[in-house]
């Protein structure tokens, strides 16, 4: 300010705080205080929406406030990782429900229907014959069998005649996308209970004398599954050299089993870090803490490489110091990205964990950049978790735009995710999911809605929508490489990531109709979705991992030598521990009173964002 004196005029400097004064677009942003602090003090923020799904953000600013116009201002966008990742498991968890329906489904009750017909006449008094008796009745005529109807009530626990002991038919409650037909959820009930019901010293031979054509439905059901999950650790009845358990497996089984289950390199992470009075001593995971009973997901990332996870597991190594030596011996066989899609997925979400990947905001945000990137993965898992709940073996332990200066708003510049190994790798993916199809390893039948609204050939439009997406991906490799060298964006890149809503919206619904038996197009189930992956003992409580609804990321980034605040959307993960099964409806009615987890909890704002912004003048 200028003064006046006896001896004159004088400017006088009095210095002010103010708060992202660099950002040209904070107004659009700072809701409250709180959201100031964390945007200046950690460079960014989340906010809980009550969207169903990751991609109506990308359509927030133009449709939910009043349409994009020159007169508006429209806050830019961020193409996050977390979109794509969304649009793989769309596309995985379709292939994976029509090759179900499609080949395995028949398959099984062709395979139970006939060897509930041999036992019979072969062995009459067998328990097997009776377990298969009871699994037949659930396809054909429940009423005729007490033991099929208690297996289609899903609930309680009973002394089963069949099992000979007390069986929980509770763990037969469907989950995942098997509650969304009463045929998935009839098969889910009789495939749990066919493995999980027989008692470990019923002898095995009865079921290897099993005519051939029996046998050969079997290894048909079993065989659809294989290109899509991890191998198991268990051998299968009926071959007779089966293969050897993959590398990362410290100990493979030697009972075989009638369906071998899938064991990722996840599983053994979670199998690993928790306690098994039968492993030697080195391997037992205990301390002054006791026996560490419940793994988290956050061993998982630490496993795949993740330095930041292994941080937060700081408290747990000092309760359990063998933790720390399962760990490294986890990051030594981490194994090759090669496999099944599902082992192709775990391999990449390496990736998205990898601590090499840096913000543009240098020390300011490095906090929440890495518990974004956790969190990111952390929900990707889980959500391959709830796609595969039915063959996954389940681990248990023992006992902005620039400047309001102009009257014509310029388009909003937004940014992408600077992470183009993980859109790269995701890309891939995508190539794998077009590869496997186009090689006749998945034959689909049915016909697709095409973008001329009319019908194309499954296989032919599901290869074309997939190699699509992949480059999709790519562009934004492309982007996020651009950005981290430094260079400008070009208007071409600028106009990806303002309509980037139209391909995940688009893409997102066409992979999602691969659920509907007539592969037509519907309204998706909302994003929150839950899978049980760990239990104590083999009963409760059960540690579930779940995806919430989605979250807004609000992230400071570079802007023409100043800048900018850019928002997309974001994964929400959760874990916790719960007495009971929950399924995806169970989980819906909860999920708005559950916290957040407490590395994630202190960068959530507790204002949403108006629509339009406030104009600050």
């Amino acid at each position: 300010g200028v003064t006046r004196s006896d001896s004159g005029f004088s400017v006088n400097y009095i210095p002010i705080p103010l708060p992202l004064a660099d950002v040209v677009n904070a107004w659009m942003f700072t809701e409250s205080a709180q959201d100031a602090e964390l945007l200046a003090g950690r460079g960014g923020l989340f906010r809980n929406l009550n969207d169903d799904q990751l991609y109506q953000l990308y359509d927030s600013e133009a449709y939910h406030c009043g349409d994009l116009d020159e007169s508006t201002p429209t806050r830019p966008y961020l193409v996050t990782t977390d979109s794509f990742w969304e649009l793989f498991a769309a596309a995985y968890e379709g292939m994976f429900i029509v090759r179900e329906r499609q080949a395995a489904m028949p398959a099984f009750w062709q395979f139970v229907a006939q060897a509930a017909d041999s036992l019979r006449q072969s062995h009459p008094q067998s328990p097997w014959s009776a377990l298969f008796a009871a699994l037949a009745a659930v396809e054909s005529g429940p009423a005729s069998n007490q033991e099929a109807q208690r297996i289609l009530q899903a609930a309680d626990s009973h002394f089963s005649p069949v099992a000979g002991r007390d069986f929980d038919y509770g763990e037969l409650k469907p989950r995942g996308h098997y509650t969304a037909t009463p045929e998935a959820e009839r098969y889910f009930r009789a495939f749990r209970y066919l493995t999980s019901a027989p008692d470990a010293k019923w002898s095995m031979e009865e079921l290897r004398q099993l005519p051939a054509a029996v046998k050969s439905a079997a290894l048909r059901w079993i065989a659809s599954y294989q290109d899509l999950i991890a191998p198991s650790r268990s051998p299968l009845l009926w071959q007779d050299a089966p293969a050897p358990p993959p590398a990362y497996v410290r100990h493979p089984q030697t009972a075989p089993v009638m369906f071998p289950p899938s064991w990722g390199f996840d599983n053994e992470a979670l199998f690993s870090t928790i306690y098994h009075g039968s492993l030697p001593a080195a391997e037992r995971i205990e301390g002054p803490g006791g026996q560490r009973l419940t793994p988290s997901g956050v061993d998982v990332a630490a496993a795949l490489g993740s330095q930041f996870a292994r941080g937060l597991l700081a408290d747990e190594i000092s309760k359990y110091p063998p933790l720390r030596d399962a760990l490294d011996r986890l990051a030594a066989s981490r194994p090759p990205a090669t496999g099944s899609l599902y082992q192709q997925w775990i391999d990449a979400l390496g990736v998205q964990w990898a601590d090499s990947v840096a913000s543009p905001n240098g020390d300011l945000d490095a906090d929440l950049w890495h518990a974004k990137r956790l969190q990111t993965g952390l929900a990707s898992w889980a959500t391959l978790r709830h796609a595969t709940v039915l063959v996954n073996e389940r681990v248990s332990a023992e006992c902005g735009e620039g400047g309001f200066e102009e009257i014509v708003m310029r388009p909003p510049r937004g940014y992408a995710e600077p992470d183009p190994h993980t859109f790269a790798r995701i890309g891939d993916l995508f190539a794998s999911a077009a590869q496997l199809i186009s090689s006749g390893g998945l034959q689909l039948a049915g016909k697709l809605p095409s973008d001329d609204d009319g019908q194309v050939q499954l296989q032919a439009g599901l290869i074309r929508r997939l190699n699509e997406t992949a480059d999709k991906a790519r562009v934004f490799e492309a982007i996020a490489a651009k950005e981290t060298r430094g260079e400008l964006l070009t208007a071409a890149d600028y106009e990806e990531i303002l309509y980037f809503g139209r391909v995940a919206e688009h893409h997102f619904l066409v992979y999602k109709s691969l659920a509907n038996k007539d592969l037509a197009l519907s309204t998706p189930n909302p994003i929150p979705k839950i899978a049980d992956v760990s239990d104590t003992g083999g009963q409760a409580p059960y540690l579930m991992v779940a995806v919430g609804r989605p979250l807004e990321w609000d992230h400071t980034v570079p802007f023409f030598g100043r800048r900018e605040i850019v928002k997309g959307a974001a994964y929400s993960y959760y874990e916790f521990l719960s007495d009971t099964l929950l399924n995806d409806a169970d989980w819906l009615k909860k999920v708005a009173a559950q916290p957040h987890p407490a590395w994630v909890a202190p960068y959530i704002s507790a204002t949403g964002l108006s629509c339009p912004a406030h104009k600050p003048f």
